[in-house]
């Protein structure tokens, strides 16, 4: 699929405009002091991608050149929805120990540099380099030997091999010692909860007993997640529609999770999944420690 990324920034205005604009929308701090960054300003510098930085036996087709700048643009967007909304009052980070992050049914956690920055860098974005720290604790679990493989990879190639990628059940973090019993941040990106989908994501699975087991399974994941929220940790989860959104909503609020924030998330990527209408990270929740153990 060719995407055109010119129609998806209309924005005429300087910098300073938009991001003085996204302040006075969002007037709470976030919990770093980072800034948002400017997708207009953003495209432009990467629309001019340094042919420097491949070897010469690489030919930079459109294709290749346009999945690059997707892949940044992606990472951008998820930037600016982690400024708006986990702000000082939702989220602070620990003190005298590493920042623990867990990231369930990770895939191949194209989110781990941005949470890695956000949440430990001092720095304002993951672009400044590789300077990252090393005081976070970044783990990603998923049941998929293929999707971990791929996350393996590129952290190697990124040079942060102090993440780690754990191929595993997360309905039972019991069995994996190295994931931390006190977590500052648990992720779950883009839930599919409710509904099953082919493989291609064309069609919906509407086998009832497929459902009821897998929505089991995602319940008992988010469970024992927020059971391990430390004290100021936050759990982050975001959905591709309206309609998963509002059902997450119902359950974890039946199971006394303490709901900080829920809205649609204007960062969301407007290009969408083909076929289906899911829009990755469109409508984000936030949890606390469950109401009922503090």
């Amino acid at each position: 699929m060719r995407h055109n990324f010119e129609n998806q920034f209309e924005r005429s205005d300087d910098s300073f405009g938009y991001i003085k604009e996204l302040r006075e929308r969002y007037p709470n701090p976030n919990a770093f002091n980072h800034e948002f960054i400017d997708l207009d300003k953003s495209y432009g510098e990467i629309n001019g991608l340094d042919r420097n930085n491949y070897s010469k036996d690489k030919v930079l087709t459109k294709e290749v050149e346009e999945s690059i700048i997707r892949e940044r643009i992606q990472k951008e967007r998820f930037w600016n929805m982690l400024v708006a909304n986990i702000t000082e009052d939702v989220y602070q980070p620990p003190k005298g120990r590493q920042t623990q992050i867990l990231d369930l049914a990770c895939s191949t956690c194209d989110e781990d540099l941005v949470l890695n920055s956000y949440f430990g860098v001092k720095k304002n974005s993951f672009f400044h380099g590789s300077e990252f720290n090393k005081n976070v604790n970044l783990i990603g679990i998923d049941r998929n030997p293929e999707t971990i493989k791929l996350a393996q990879k590129k952290v190697r190639k990124e040079g942060q091999n102090h993440f780690q990628f754990i191929e595993g059940d997360a309905t039972n973090l019991n069995n994996y010692p190295e994931i931390s019993e006190e977590l500052d941040v648990v992720i779950i990106r883009n839930q599919e909860i409710f509904y099953e989908y082919s493989e291609d994501y064309k069609e919906r699975i509407t086998d009832s007993a497929v459902l009821k087991e897998k929505k089991g399974s995602w319940l008992n994941m988010i469970k024992q997640g927020l059971d391990r929220l430390s004290e100021n940790g936050v759990f982050i989860i975001t959905s591709y529609t309206e309609e998963e959104h509002l059902l997450l909503l119902k359950e974890i609020k039946s199971m006394g999770a303490n709901v900080v924030l829920e809205t649609e998330n204007e960062f969301f990527d407007p290009e969408g999944v083909d076929g289906i209408g899911k829009q990755s990270d469109k409508y984000v929740v936030v949890l606390k420690k469950k109401v009922n153990s503090q």
